[in-house]
């Protein structure tokens, strides 16, 4: 004879919370805001791949989506702060671009070097590459409730770093240069020396939001 098996609701709950793996749920992202764009600044399915921009509807910028291989836009280069011989040149450390090394090789870089090869390139069809401002960047930026979590949309931005990133904004105090910087996770504001190293992405700000209608 056949005993029936009674699972109490408790039962499960004690069950899983024993052995059952937690899982984070995904925020959604608004897919009327943000558009994939491929190297040439075509507009992808949400759901293709690969994609080397983010247009943003809302505020009319494309942001640069870093990669995950050696170069310029590797995604966890770092950058000290220079722009039109305001800074301090050459203090960050950028991953070499070499084909079948087993290891990898870097090369001093600034955010100067980063925009140069943007604008070189036409990442996405456009020449227009900058550093963004605070506002800009914020706007990219959401709010949740998971502690040290990067405050951007993962399945856009899949390769930001838990690290501050710099902003195009500066000021000088006491005969010293100070940039802004924004922590991709907690979304603190850090002055910092330009000399970094920290990280960086790029923005252009003229993709014109009619081109999303």
């Amino acid at each position: 004879m056949k005993r029936k098996l009674h699972v109490k609701g408790w039962h499960i709950f004690l069950f899983c919370l024993i052995g059952c793996a937690p899982t984070k749920p995904d925020t959604p992202v608004p897919e009327s805001r943000f558009v994939k764009l491929d190297s040439k600044g075509r507009e992808l399915d949400p759901k293709a791949g690969p994609w080397s921009c983010v247009g943003d509807k809302k505020t009319g910028l494309i942001w640069e989506v870093k990669s995950a291989n050696e170069g310029l836009q590797f995604a966890r280069n770092t950058f000290s702060w220079y722009a039109d011989g305001l800074g301090v040149p050459k203090r960050g450390a950028c991953a070499r671009d070499h084909v079948g090394l087993a290891w990898v090789e870097y090369d001093y870089c600034d955010t100067q070097d980063l925009i140069r090869h943007l604008n070189q390139r036409q990442l996405c069809g456009r020449a227009d590459w900058r550093l963004p401002s605070s506002s800009e960047l914020r706007a990219m930026m959401f709010k949740h409730d998971f502690p040290g979590e990067r405050r951007v949309f993962f399945s856009l931005f899949p390769r930001i770093i838990h690290a501050p990133y710099w902003t195009s904004e500066s000021k000088v105090v006491q005969d010293k240069l100070g940039v802004l910087t924004i922590h991709m996770a907690t979304g603190e504001e850090y002055w910092r020396g330009a000399a970094g190293p920290v990280n960086a992405i790029a923005v252009s700000p003229s993709y014109a939001r009619e081109s999303f209608k």
